[in-house]
């Protein structure tokens, strides 16, 4: 699931500037849960 949540960061990434916030908050989850 993890590679899932990456894949899904970079396409947000990629095509909205606005995900950056999202990418950062779902690292914090991932970190959290690891």
């Amino acid at each position: 699931m993890k590679l899932e949540i990456l894949f899904k960061i970079t396409d947000c990434f990629v095509f909205y500037k606005e995900c950056i916030i999202k990418k950062e908050l779902l690292y914090i989850m991932i970190y959290k849960s690891s």
